[in-house]
């Protein structure tokens, strides 16, 4: 897999503002260390931009804030490994088509994003918003368990249970069954995605 953690030279300013929004708390890095679960030295790296700081992104954000991610122009939850899952879920994404937006096996790339553990793939965005055009559509999403996942669209919640271990061709059913949303007026109907509704 290229760049399986993120290039260090990615997140200089996201680094910066974790620094200084933990700093306005009064709060140390021995502190912020131990919530988030590492080393103060591993902390006070990740302080200084190095790539493993995307781990630990969320359990910062719950700490220090929501405004840890003003540093980024576009919605970083959505590049989430937990993200790129339920999407593939979704849209009947195989993972043999995610492994050549990261240039990997699909064996591997199965086991990555299966493996719940927290982690953004910020570094492959573009290859994503290709990959998903529609995540759009997706106002919420979240893992619940090991196998299960529930996605808010258009205003209704839905859980799928068991869905994360299923082939990419069953995957297909699940998109037509919330395929029952509204679509906006740009979507095309010839489109692949919704030929089956």
């Amino acid at each position: 897999m290229k760049n399986t953690f993120c290039d260090a030279s990615m997140y200089p300013e996201f680094a910066k503002k974790v620094k200084e929004c933990r700093k306005k708390l009064k709060l140390t890095q021995g502190e912020i260390a131990n919530k988030i679960g590492c080393s103060r030295q591993m902390y006070n790296r990740l302080e200084q931009g190095y790539p493993p700081i995307m781990q630990y992104a969320d359990k910062l954000a719950e700490i220090l804030g929501e405004e840890i991610f003003s540093v980024f122009s576009f919605d970083v939850r959505k590049y989430s490994k937990e993200r790129i899952l339920i999407y593939a879920v979704i849209f009947g994404v195989s993972y043999e088509e995610i492994a050549k937006v990261i240039d990997s096996t699909a064996q591997y790339t199965q086991a990555y994003l299966e493996k719940n553990t927290p982690g953004y793939l910020l570094q492959y965005r573009s290859g994503w918003d290709r990959l998903f055009p529609h995540m759009e559509m997706i106002q919420s999403a979240r893992r619940i368990g090991k196998n299960s996942i529930e996605v808010v669209v258009d205003g209704t919640k839905y859980v799928l249970v068991n869905q994360i271990k299923t082939t990419s061709r069953e995957r297909d059913s699940i998109w037509n069954l919330i395929g029952k949303i509204k679509q906006p007026e740009n979507l095309e109907k010839s489109e692949e995605l919704y030929s089956r509704q």
